[in-house]
C-alpha cells in the first residue's frame, strides 16, 4: 500500500502547487482571462441610478445588491451591463473594464416608460416665469391677470395663491436648457418638443420626448421636487412633469480602491 500512499501524496502535492498560486493570485485581484487564458488583474464597476433600487446584470450575472452597488472581479475588456427597474426603460451598454481601475457609472438617469404629468391649472396662459426661491408666475393677457403658485407645494388648481393685474411690459424670455441629475443630463426644447438628453456613455446617446409645449413660452425645472413646469402646446394649460423621483439615493460603502480613484479623478469613465 506504500505505492498508493505515494500516489495520493503526489496528487495532493500537485493540487497544492497548482491551487496555492491561484488562490494567492485571486486574493491579489488576478483571474484567468477566458479570452487570453492568462492571468490578468481585475477591475470593478460602481453603479448608482436615479431613482435607486434598480437591478444590475452584467454579462448575464445579476448583482447581489440593487443600486447603488459595486461589482468586483471583472476581467479587462468590454462587458455588457443592463439596469432594470419596474416602470422604467432598461438601460443597456457595453462598458470598458480596465485592470486595477474602477469604472464609475454615477447617478444614471432611468427614463420612465410613461412620464408622470399632472395639470396645475386648466386656464390658458401666455407665459410662465420663476421668481426665487419658490414662486411660479403664470401670466395671461386674455384674462388680464397674473396667477402665482408656490412650486414647493403639491400644486393643484385649487392651490392658486392669488391673482394680480397683468404686467404692462412683457417679462424677458428665460433659458430653455436645464442641467439636471447632478448636471449629468440636459432638458431642452426643439420647436414644440421638450426633450431630455441623458448623459452620453461610450459613444451612445439617445433623446427622449417629454411633452409638447408652446414654443413661444418659458419652461422651468424645479430642482427641489424634480418637476418641470410648462404650458401645453394645444391648450396653454399649466402642466408639471415629474422628471426626477422623490426617492432618495441611499449611500453604500465604496471600496478603498474606488475612493482613491475618485479622489485622483482617474476612473476610466
Amino acid at each position: 500500500m506504500l505505492w498508493l500512499r505515494k500516489i495520493v501524496f503526489y496528487i495532493f502535492s500537485l493540487i497544492y502547487l497548482i491551487l496555492c498560486p491561484l488562490i494567492v493570485a485571486r486574493m491579489l485581484g488576478f483571474v484567468i482571462n477566458p479570452l487570453t487564458h492568462r492571468l490578468s488583474q481585475t477591475g470593478l464597476v460602481y453603479v448608482s441610478t436615479n431613482p435607486p433600487d434598480a437591478t444590475v446584470t452584467i454579462d448575464g450575472r445579476t448583482a447581489h445588491q440593487k443600486t447603488p452597488t459595486v461589482i468586483r472581479d471583472l476581467t479587462p475588456g468590454k462587458h455588457f451591463i443592463r439596469i432594470e427597474l419596474d416602470g422604467y426603460n432598461d438601460w443597456e451598454r457595453d462598458i470598458p473594464i480596465v485592470g486595477k481601475k474602477a469604472t464609475v457609472l454615477a447617478n444614471i438617469l432611468l427614463i420612465p416608460e410613461e412620464w408622470p404629468i399632472k395639470i396645475i391649472s386648466s386656464q390658458p396662459y401666455d407665459n410662465i416665469f420663476f421668481v426665487p426661491p419658490d414662486i411660479l408666475i403664470a401670466t395671461s393677457s386674455k384674462l388680464k391677470n397674473i396667477n402665482i403658485f408656490h412650486t414647493t407645494q403639491s400644486l393643484g388648481e385649487n392651490q392658486k395663491n392669488q391673482s394680480l393685474p397683468a404686467l404692462s411690459q412683457p417679462l424677458p424670455r428665460q433659458e430653455d436648457r436645464f442641467l439636471i441629475n447632478d448636471k449629468n443630463d440636459l432638458i431642452t426644447r426643439q420647436g414644440a418638443w421638450i426633450q431630455i438628453y441623458p448623459k452620453e456613455n461610450f459613444g451612445t446617446s439617445q433623446v427622449y420626448d417629454i411633452a409638447k409645449s408652446k414654443p413661444s413660452t418659458n419652461m422651468y425645472f424645479e430642482e427641489k421636487n424634480g418637476e418641470l413646469f410648462y404650458l401645453d402646446d394645444d391648450t396653454g394649460f399649466l402642466f408639471a412633469a415629474q422628471i426626477l423621483s422623490y426617492r432618495p439615493i441611499l449611500n453604500t460603502p465604496i471600496p478603498e480602491a474606488l475612493r482613491i480613484k475618485i479622489a485622483q479623478k482617474e476612473p476610466n469613465l
